[in-house]
């Protein structure tokens, strides 16, 4: 299909696994959430702006997103992190997807900046205390 085309061939494999475990195991298929960081982060931007329709909420983590396709996913929350300090990701990717989804999203969107952080901002989004509340809450409604 048409939406096969601009996902890559990785990304294709992780949305068939999703779909291949919800139809053999219990899985709500209301509470798919999805994370990632780094290369993963710039995956989850990815996967949940080309099938936003799949997802109940989504963390990328110092990674960064194409903001036209973006648009997309204004209906999915998200919890956007990076640390301001990163070398490797510029957390100049994560301003731009959180603002542009801050001013066009349907939803709650949060971004947490580590200050003083490098490219291990996952070392501190893992601490975060309400961080896997933050997703257990989250569920979709009205999902085929």
């Amino acid at each position: 299909t048409e939406d096969k085309k601009s996902i890559s061939l990785y990304g294709n494999l992780v949305i068939e696994l999703i779909k291949h475990l919800i139809k053999e195991k219990n899985i709500d298929k209301n509470r798919i959430y999805i994370s990632g960081l780094s290369m993963g982060g710039y995956g989850v931007f990815d996967l949940v702006s080309n099938r936003p329709e799949i997802f109940a909420a989504a963390a990328p983590i110092c990674g960064g997103s194409d903001i036209e396709l973006l648009q997309n996913a204004t209906e999915v929350p998200f919890w956007i992190f990076h640390g301001d300090m990163d070398r490797v990701v510029s957390v100049e990717n994560s301003r731009k997807a959180y603002n542009f989804l801050l001013e066009k999203s349907k939803t709650n969107i949060l971004y947490t900046e580590y200050k003083g952080v490098y490219h291990n901002a996952w070392d501190f989004v893992f601490k975060e205390e309400n961080f896997f509340d933050w997703f257990f809450k989250k569920r979709k409604i009205n999902i085929e």
